[in-house]
């Protein structure tokens, strides 16, 4: 069974990128939107033990607004790795074996993409990793815990976990999946969204 940890910045701060495209009611009301179904898709996935919320965000149960979803609160935003690391070292201590790392910005994920990346995982004994659309970000992780290589999220953040994981004699299985490595940072992005998800 695999924990699953969905990483949300605060509100004021969501998918700042489209700002030149989208007012900021406009641009939260989208992050809540997709926020909503990660978390519905990875609640559906067979494979998942619990879903948690990882954010700043002060308002964040609200925003949530269901009980089969855990919260950890982040003191203050420090960034992906950084979130990552918290949820990493929280689960762990709770006995989780493993967890898939996900951005909460996934418009096209289903629970059927989260399975057969679960089942990759199991089938492959390796960490597992989902690279973005355009190759070079990293939309999913699914590591054992406690992490066995350095977090790297960020730029050019595939490239550097294929080479972390190689330094620390690590494998780390490339898994494709084209409605996991769709994302959304800018304006271009925008046409990848379902009709229900338009702000």
């Amino acid at each position: 069974m695999v924990a699953v940890a969905i990483f949300f910045k605060r509100l004021a701060d969501a998918k700042s990128r489209l700002a030149p495209v989208l007012s900021p009611l406009e641009r939260a009301t989208l992050a809540r939107r997709m926020l909503l179904h990660v978390i519905d898709a990875a609640r559906k996935a067979s494979g998942v033990e619990e879903v948690t919320v990882v954010s700043p965000e002060a308002k964040i149960a609200e925003i949530i607004g269901r009980d089969d979803v855990s919260i950890l609160r982040e003191p203050r935003p420090h960034g992906f790795n950084a979130a990552a690391g918290f949820a990493s070292a929280a689960l762990a201590a709770a006995g989780k074996p493993r967890v898939l790392l996900l951005p909460a910005d996934l418009p096209r994920v289903g629970a059927e993409h989260i399975e057969a990346l679960i089942k990759a995982h199991a089938r492959t004994s390796a960490d597992t990793i989902v690279a973005s659309k355009d190759g070079s970000g990293t939309n999913a992780l699914l590591i054992e815990l406690p992490p066995r290589f350095p977090l790297a999220f960020g730029p050019d953040s595939f490239n550097r976990h294929l080479a972390n994981a190689a330094h620390s004699s690590r494998r780390l299985h490339v898994h494709r999946c084209a409605h996991i490595g769709t994302d959304i940072d800018g304006p271009d992005d925008l046409g990848e969204l379902p009709c229900e998800m338009v702000p």
